[in-house]
């Protein structure tokens, strides 16, 4: 994608961010969207098929965005690389207050917040299988380990958006950790292994 287009995807975008801090998503049209970003109507058509499709395109951006951010560490060790992953997602969270807001406070736009979540556990079950992690002793299902672990991340970020004192992302990095990262590395390659991704006394 060129510099142009990732411009126009990213003007779109927070447009319709802004819109929904007043509007559901099923009440914002795409006139609404390409007057407030000041691009032209028929540009929003040679990008994306529908306003929801532009939500999703957003959520894209965002993750992109953290894994450029967390590029320097892919050589660190794995319970290093998780929990600034996490420590990462929460402060672009905190800056960017808009997009969580209108994720998990708008009914409209649950089916695109859903969507994203099942493209998030795909790609978590690539990256597991890539690790040589086919089966689990258990006999769990890889799937479902992966989609649990992924439901309680988005769990616990309603979780902290609701609260008056937020915990600080380093604090939401270390409870992810100890709450769904060691149980579920536990069940896929056993008490040993986990030990070997996520060291106890780590820090």
């Amino acid at each position: 994608m060129d510099r142009r287009t990732k411009r126009t995807h990213r003007l779109l975008g927070d447009a319709l961010i802004d819109l929904m801090q007043e509007q559901n998503l099923n009440q914002i049209t795409i006139r609404d969207i390409t007057e407030h970003a000041d691009v032209a109507y028929s540009t929003f058509f040679r990008n994306f098929e529908s306003v929801e499709a532009l939500l999703l395109a957003r959520l894209n951006q965002f993750v992109e965005a953290l894994v450029a951010e967390l590029q320097p560490m892919r050589d660190a060790p794995y319970h290093v690389q998780s929990r600034a992953t996490i420590t990462a997602l929460f402060v672009q969270l905190q800056q960017q207050p808009k997009l969580p807001h209108v994720l998990f406070q708008r009914p409209a736009a649950q089916p695109v917040l859903e969507a994203f979540k099942r493209a998030q556990v795909q790609a978590n079950v690539m990256q597991a299988q890539q690790m040589g992690i086919q089966e689990i002793q258990s006999g769990l299902p890889l799937e479902l380990v992966i989609h649990n672990t992924v439901v309680q991340l988005f769990g616990m970020i309603d979780w902290w958006l609701n609260q008056t004192q937020q915990p600080t992302p380093e604090e939401m990095a270390l409870y992810y950790e100890t709450m769904v990262l060691r149980p579920m590395w536990t069940l896929l390659l056993g008490t040993d292994g986990m030990l070997e991704l996520l060291p106890e006394g780590a820090v």
